[in-house]
């Protein structure tokens, strides 16, 4: 019997579901890109978006990879914003999020 919960157990299954997450996250960006170019909202892209970054944060949480929880706690904010102005994310802030995803 263990005495203690292991995180390097959970690595391999942290990455995968982090790189879905992101996977997920990305496709949204691309999504309220599209719109920003219309000039148009994407609340249901901006809402899938903080999904994302949210459940990212959690799972980092629980394994202890903190860089990632703050940096996606970041990018909620940025989200939450555009989120409460219809799904508008402005170049600025889609360019940041871009980056925090790559």
């Amino acid at each position: 019997m263990s005495d203690g919960l292991h995180t390097d157990e959970f690595l391999a299954g942290y990455v995968a579901e982090a790189q879905d997450h992101l996977a997920t996250a990305r496709r949204a960006l691309l999504q309220a890109e599209d719109a920003l170019r219309r000039g148009q909202g994407a609340p249901r892209a901006t809402r899938e978006l903080f999904r994302a970054l949210h459940t990212l944060k959690g799972l980092s949480g629980m394994i202890g990879v903190e860089p990632v929880v703050d940096l996606a706690h970041a990018m909620e904010a940025i989200v939450r914003a555009a989120d409460r102005a219809g799904g508008r994310l402005a170049p600025d802030a889609l360019d940041a999020l871009v980056k925090g995803t790559a």
